[in-house]
């Protein structure tokens, strides 16, 4: 254990972890979100709450190649699948009509029914022989 209270060597990241990491050096992620081992001085993404504790040299222990930079833009992305809540924790549900069109054309309705080609050009429901 390190004066922090962590595990000196980091586990290995799982597969979903290895995963991201590829579409983040693949979208070109590093160029404004590069990860730095920063001193104490320089935390103010700690102060910012994107991030429990500053970052180590041991944290990139597995990382081949290592995606580090010299400067950065943007916030630490590193880890913010464990800062930020899952999109499914938080998105409510969408319905969608089909998988080809957009789901708010789907569900829209026109105001005017006789507006619509689709609903001018069919018949008309017969009402039920009672």
């Amino acid at each position: 254990m390190d004066e922090e209270g962590t595990d000196i060597y980091p586990a290995p990241k799982s597969g979903m972890a290895q995963r991201g990491r590829r579409v983040y050096a693949a979208n070109g992620c590093i160029y404004c979100h590069s990860q730095q081992v920063r001193a104490d001085y320089a935390a103010s993404d700690i102060d910012r709450k994107w991030g429990e504790r500053r970052s180590a040299p041991r944290d990139y222990l597995f990382d081949r190649p290592v995606l580090l930079g010299k400067m950065r833009m943007g916030p630490d992305l590193s880890n913010i699948g464990k800062r930020a809540p899952a999109e499914e924790e938080n998105a409510s549900p969408v319905p969608s009509a089909s998988p080809a069109g957009p789901p708010a054309a789907a569900a829209s309705s026109p105001a005017n029914p006789s507006a619509s080609p689709a609903t001018a050009a069919s018949p008309s429901p017969k009402p039920a022989n009672s």
